[in-house]
């Protein structure tokens, strides 16, 4: 960016000399009178040429004048180009990529939390991690480059993004793996049927939706 900027001033400058050196004896009006008058006129001549076009308070009158005029005002559409696809192109790199399977991970560094569920599924895939003490330790590292990504349950990862990284870090859509949390009750247990009858109340009560989008977002909040 900075090197585009240092050729659009540049480029402002040198077009900005030749069109003060060719109109300065010629026009006086715009172009003329002390140096640093008519050289500041072509300045803006050539500024303004360059990313609107031109106000028309300026302009050359001498053959070679028009005929500098033209060709910056096609050096200027060429460089205004360049300057947008370089933004656009920066800006796009920038973003995180949304990725399809967890093979796209490979050649990354990724963290996670020592034998945790995400660690379990990524050496199911053969894919290498670095282990940490735990998730706010692996988002501590990814944040100072130490790792790319980092790989955990769902949940906890919303519910740090929308707390404790809020604005620093961002979830993808993207799961490796479906992993189900489960009351264990003797057989035949009586309240059996009874908690059912109670989670299901609770998990579609608008409560419930409420509470998942106050700590974890909602757009992290799981569909059950």
């Amino acid at each position: 960016f900075l090197e585009l900027m240092a050729v659009i001033v540049i480029g402002i400058f040198i077009a900005s000399f030749f069109i003060w050196y060719v109109e300065r004896k010629h026009h006086n009006d715009h172009f003329g009178g002390k140096t640093l008058a008519g050289f500041g006129s072509a300045v803006w001549f050539s500024a303004v040429t360059m990313t609107t076009v031109g106000y028309g308070d300026k302009t050359p009158q001498t053959l070679a004048g028009r005929i500098i005029a033209f060709i910056w005002m096609m050096a200027g559409v060429l460089i205004i180009a360049t300057f947008t696809a370089m933004v656009a192109t920066t800006a796009a790199k920038m973003m995180p990529k949304e990725l399809k399977n967890p093979d796209e991970l490979r050649g990354m560094s990724i963290g996670v939390v020592t034998d945790s569920s995400g660690e379990l599924v990524l050496k199911k895939h053969n894919i290498p991690t670095i282990g940490y003490k735990s998730t706010d330790a692996a988002l501590d590292a990814m944040l100072k480059g130490e790792v790319q990504s980092v790989v955990d349950d769902r949940m906890v990862l919303a519910y740090l993004q929308e707390n404790n990284y809020a604005g620093k870090v961002q979830l993808l859509s993207l799961r490796f793996h479906e992993f189900y949390v489960s009351f264990a009750m003797p057989d035949n247990s009586p309240i059996r049927e009874t908690l059912n009858i109670a989670l299901l109340e609770l998990i579609h009560s608008s409560e419930w939706k409420k509470q998942l989008t106050f700590w974890v977002g909602k757009n992290n909040s799981p569909a059950y």
